[in-house]
């Protein structure tokens, strides 16, 4: 059985994706550090595999307070892979019950960037 075939972000969702990340308010920028910094570490515990399950996880563990805006998550992985940071490494499913999106595909990535 061959893994089912997605396509890239649309041409909407990706404009979508970058005014998000194009947020320039203080709280926005802390966001996407914190974001980058927990995609960051994931690599480094991983040989470079970014999972979003892990991330997410990482990020949820954090106090409330230092928690991101969920929807910053996905403009991020999107700026850091335009940047050249991660690349798509496959697909796998995603376990996100809370934010209503488990069972759907999710890009896996690898770490390219410097570290």
């Amino acid at each position: 059985m061959s893994a089912p075939t997605w396509s890239a972000v649309d041409e909407a969702t990706a404009s979508l994706l970058d005014l998000i990340d194009a947020d320039w308010r203080p709280f926005a920028e802390a966001d996407r550090n914190t974001i980058a910094a927990a995609i960051r570490d994931d690599a480094r515990f991983h040989s470079g595999q970014v999972h979003p399950n892990r991330v997410r996880d990482a990020l949820a563990a954090l106090p409330v307070f230092k928690q991101p805006k969920p929807t910053r998550v996905g403009p991020t992985y999107r700026a850091m892979t335009l940047a050249g940071y991660l690349e798509v490494d496959g697909w796998d499913v995603s376990d996100d019950s809370r934010g209503k999106n488990a069972g759907k595909p999710i890009r896996l990535y690898r770490w390219v960037g410097a570290s």
